[in-house]
Order: structure tokens, then sequence, then C-alpha cells
């Protein structure tokens, strides 16, 4: 063998073993990699409260079968009392944002960004004032927030790019934060939908199924049961894996 090509495979096998430590030792350095590249700008779910009549929303009906309108009527605004301390996970541009604040007008709604998006927010959120509070997080760090001090999380289109160990993490940390009986609703994919649904209709590209762990893939494998899992061990009461509004995903249910 030619010393060139000897050397070639050397580079291959240690750059492979470099992934696969790197995953092991970092697990969300390839997702936050991956996002920054797709949504470093902010990630924009259209305007929520027109429904089907919006070009984004629409586009996510076709891909998913969800309609975000929907979901926001049935399970986000319900939860908007007066008073409350309620805790958006990755805001994007504020979509979910506005949303929220179109009808909470009495209490704290905390955004947390691994972005500083916080400028473009309070821009499309206009006269939020001190109703809307931003933190960056690189790390998932919860520590600033008081023990028993969140009664309402929500996150849509985060959990589907981050890797279970660190979902795992968040619901860990987020536990003593919540007050007794505060709930969390988050959308995660769900590679069991997402088969029968089917990968090119989703727009997820079909190669992520044989290479879960690869550095560039972005939509994370996850089921019920594994969520079902993560959620007992957070400590949490589970009051449903699968609120059933997307064909590719599902959405959690959590009880603190």
């Amino acid at each position: 063998m030619k010393l060139s090509s000897l050397k070639g495979e050397v580079h291959r096998s240690l750059e492979g073993i470099y992934q696969k430590l790197r995953a092991a030792l970092f697990p969300n350095a390839h997702a936050q990699n991956k996002m920054q590249e797709l949504f470093g700008a902010g990630y924009d779910s259209g305007d929520i409260e027109r429904g089907l009549d919006d070009p984004l929303i629409l586009q996510e009906y076709l891909d998913t079968g969800a309609n975000y309108k929907m979901i926001f009527d049935e399970l986000i605004k319900p939860r908007l009392q007066t008073s409350r301390v309620i805790l958006e996970i990755g805001p994007g541009k504020g979509s979910w944002t506005r949303a929220v604040l179109n009808h909470f007008h009495a209490g704290t709604l905390i955004v947390v960004d691994r972005l500083p998006v916080e400028d473009m927010l309070r821009e499309r959120c206009r006269g939020a004032g001190e109703r809307l509070k931003f933190y960056q997080t690189t790390d998932n760090d919860y520590s600033s927030f008081e023990d028993r001090s969140i009664d309402f999380v929500f996150s849509f289109g985060v959990f589907v790019h981050i890797p279970v160990p660190e979902i795992a993490s968040i619901l860990k940390r987020l536990r003593s934060k919540m007050v007794p009986g505060g709930e969390i609703i988050l959308q995660y994919s769900n590679w069991d939908k997402l088969d029968k649904w089917g990968w090119e209709r989703a727009r997820v590209p079909v190669w992520f199924r044989d290479n879960p762990t690869h550095p560039k893939m972005w939509w994370t494998k996850n089921d019920c049961g594994t969520m079902e899992r993560l959620s007992k061990e957070a400590g949490y009461d589970i009051e449903s894996l699968d609120v059933s509004y997307f064909g590719t995903c599902s959405v959690l249910h959590l009880r603190a």
C-alpha cells in the first residue's frame, strides 16, 4: 500500500473516532452547530393566530399535518391565566411569543434562547414591556431561576432538534423550578410516526434514518418510549406522551 493511501486511511479512521468521541462528550454540539447554520437569524413559524391563512402555517400543515392555530387555541391559550410565570424555550423570531403576549396581559413571559434574539422579539412584540423577559444560554442552565417559580413551560420546533441526552438534562434542571402542579407542553420528534407519515412528505432527509448520530443530522431520533423514560427519571407525572396534532412528531404534556 502506498504511503499516501495509508495516511488517508489513518486520517479517515481518526476522524471517525473523533466524531464519535465528540458526540459522546458533547451530545449537543452537532445539533447546536446545525441549528446555528439553519436558524442563525431565528426561525419564523408565521402568524400563529392567522392559522392556515398564513403561508408559513399552511406549509407546516402540509409538511406535518399540524395546524399551529389549533394547537395554540387548545393547548396554550387556556393556560395563560393572570399573574402566571410562563417559560418559552427557543422563541426563534417570536411567532409563539407574540401570540402568547396578545392574550397574556398580566403575568411574566420568560423566553430562553441560545441566540441573542431579544431585540428582534421586542420589535415583533411591541408594547410587551416588563411582561417579556429574555435570557440567553448556551448550556441550558436554569440556575438563575428561583425554585418553584414557573407555572407553565412550552416549546415548539426546538426539541425536535435536541439530542436525547440534552433533553434529559433540560427536563431534570427544570423540575425544581416548576411550581407544584405546574405544566410542561413541548413538541418532540417521533420517528415511529415519521416512518408512517413519510420522510419525503415531511421534507426530512431520508438518509437521517440510517445515520442518527451523524454530525449533520438535525432531526433527533426519538419516540414515546424514550420520552416516557426521561420524564419519569426527571420526576414528572405524565399527562400524555402524544397529544396528536402532528403526523411526524408528538406533543408531550407533563405535570410537576
